[in-house]
């Protein structure tokens, strides 16, 4: 694969949790163990219709304590998320406490801020109905959602020229 081939993969995004909960999926008819995060998200971008190309990092598909070998791995990273097709985040479930309609509207009003050929969602009309999308913006910001701890996901967000979160 040429990283050059930007209709050729995706790349996703995913917090690592603990390699001592995994589930089994096949990659080219190969068992592979990946974690039950990963696992997740896979689930929730998968294609059911035709086949899709990932670039997912995996912890256990280099020594995560050789520094030499996570230099390696971080420097290609830039070619990596730079010529993908798009960037896939897993942000993982909705919180607890936080409807999906909340979820939703938030992200409406993403998007509406970023493109301004999109309406204004009507969950911004008043404090009182943006009160539980700013809840769950909360639940995914940078001080309380564990997916901005990683020291690459300022890179990973900010080098692809599409990207989707869920």
């Amino acid at each position: 694969m040429s990283f050059q081939d930007k209709s050729f993969y995706d790349t996703l995004s995913y917090r690592w949790v603990s390699l001592d909960s995994t589930k089994l999926i096949e990659v080219d008819i190969i068992p592979a163990s990946v974690t039950v995060n990963l696992y997740a998200a896979l689930l929730r971008f998968r294609c059911k219709d035709n086949n899709r190309t990932n670039d997912m990092d995996r912890p256990d598909l280099y020594d995560q304590q050789n520094t030499e070998e996570k230099t390696i791995q971080v420097r290609l990273m830039r070619e990596l998320y730079t010529n993908c097709n798009q960037f896939l985040v897993w942000i993982e479930e909705i919180a607890d406490g936080i409807s999906r309609v909340d979820a939703k509207s938030i992200l409406e009003v993403l998007c509406s801020i970023s493109n301004d050929n999109l309406p204004t969602p009507a969950c911004v009309a008043s404090a009182a109905t943006f009160r539980g999308p700013n809840y769950a913006l909360k639940s995914i910001g940078v001080d309380d959602h564990p997916w901005w701890e990683r020291v690459w996901t300022a890179q990973e967000a900010i080098l692809p020229a599409k990207k989707t979160f869920l």
